[in-house]
């Protein structure tokens, strides 16, 4: 539930169901909502009952989103920033949903979470 939150620099939620399989990534900054980039999930590594690595990278440009499944790693999409980054020290949070479009309980195993700097992919 995202009503929690004025605020949000990325969202990222695949969609099974719309249009075919949509992958949406968006923000929203005091509760409205931007324009959304969606991505066809036929053109991204298989998100829907297999095992795969999201791995976010921020930097200067945006947010570079890459999927990872079997050894194979694709750049899904970039979101370029629409409102400045925070300065200082800031706490980020990684929220998940608990169901899908339709209110069907999502599965999520989290491995692992780095927060840090490291080389451009």
């Amino acid at each position: 539930n995202n009503d929690n939150f004025n605020d949000i620099l990325l969202h990222f939620n695949p969609r099974h169901f719309q249009r075919g399989g949509q992958l949406v990534i968006n923000d929203r900054k005091e509760t409205r909502w931007g324009n959304d980039l969606s991505v066809p999930l036929s053109q991204l590594p298989l998100m829907f009952g297999a095992q795969s690595t999201l791995i976010i990278q921020i930097n200067s440009e945006g947010f570079d989103l890459f999927m990872q499944s079997e050894g194979n790693r694709v750049h899904c999409a970039r979101l370029e920033h629409r409102a400045d980054l925070p300065e200082g020290k800031v706490s980020l949070m990684l929220q998940f949903p608990s169901s899908d479009d339709y209110g069907n309980p999502e599965n999520w195993q989290v491995f692992r979470v780095w927060w840090g700097r490291k080389p451009i992919m």
